[in-house]
């Protein structure tokens, strides 16, 4: 993972790549799409942590992740927006964060994602969209994704052969909410703890492939 990790939010603040420095807007006003894009892709460039203070940012286009970064929030809020950090799709979109899709697939090592709300606003089809990935160690936790109109997570190893990518993902302490599917996952090997999907109209939980436990 990020060699920032699972440190001190206060830490992170001194050490990582704050969306705010990048133009972002915490208050929900201003589209703050180029500047999270901006602060990936430096985090990208360098290896680091993309940081997300409190607040509501809202996005019009999907964020592009990269790899050996992590993206951490101040918190996963489910009531009082004042107490995390929540992106808002504020127009249509594919998905919310996703892979690049360029048709080739993309290698995304150590990608880590935590204490992070995505409100699809019933305008993303998906929230958090991995698709074709290709040698992840993937690290998720303390995530509440909502109101994608399809699936809230969709993560997908890229086939060879009969396995799945090498991807070796950890969901940990996440809410998926609404949508038609919760979580979708095609992998090698997947740990799933504390995993709650609720409201959704189809399936909650859509296992493929060799799942690990």
């Amino acid at each position: 993972m990020s060699r920032y990790r699972n440190s001190n939010y206060l830490e992170l603040q001194q050490r990582g790549l704050n969306v705010m420095d990048y133009g972002a807007d915490p208050s929900g006003t201003k589209d703050s799409t180029t500047a999270i894009q901006n602060a990936v892709n430096a985090a990208g460039n360098r290896g680091g942590t993309v940081i997300f203070p409190p607040g509501q940012f809202l996005i019009s286009s999907p964020i592009t992740l990269q790899d050996g970064i992590c993206i951490t929030g101040s918190g996963m809020p489910q009531t009082n927006p004042n107490t995390g950090s929540i992106i808002i799709a504020n127009t249509a979109m594919n998905a919310m964060f996703q892979t690049n899709l360029n048709g080739t697939g993309q290698r995304l090592n150590n990608l880590a994602i935590e204490k992070i709300c995505l409100n699809g606003n019933n305008n993303a089809t998906y929230g958090l969209y991995l698709d074709s990935v290709i040698n992840q160690k993937g690290d998720f936790r303390d995530l509440y994704i909502l109101n994608a109109t399809n699936t809230q997570v969709w993560y997908s190893g890229a086939t060879t052969g009969n396995a799945y990518g090498g991807n070796y993902v950890t969901f940990r302490n996440c809410v998926f909410s609404s949508g038609q599917t919760g979580i979708y996952i095609n992998a090698d090997w997947v740990v799933l703890d504390s995993i709650f999907c609720s409201g959704q109209t189809a399936i909650p939980f859509h296992f493929v492939g060799g799942l690990g436990n």
